[in-house]
């Protein structure tokens, strides 16, 4: 998301964002809406990390969590 959000303000393109995200830049011009009708129903994240292998469980359930909460959307 920081990725997305740097890249339109640099003027590099648009992207989808969390209104959240970008609502600042928004109210001071830096950003402009291009398909204010427009909002996605999905959403996505992306969960990366170098190995499974002896991952601790303090970052092991969460990424359970998530995955089993995005299944029932």
């Amino acid at each position: 998301m920081t990725a997305i959000l740097d890249a339109a303000r640099a003027g590099l393109g648009f992207g989808l964002l969390l209104e959240s995200a970008c609502e600042s830049d928004l109210q001071t011009g830096k950003l402009v809406r291009v398909l204010p009708e427009w909002q996605s129903e999905e959403s996505q994240f992306y969960i990366v990390f170098t190995t499974a292998r002896g991952m601790p469980p303090a970052v092991r359930v969460p990424i359970d969590f998530l995955v089993e909460k995005s299944r029932h959307h």
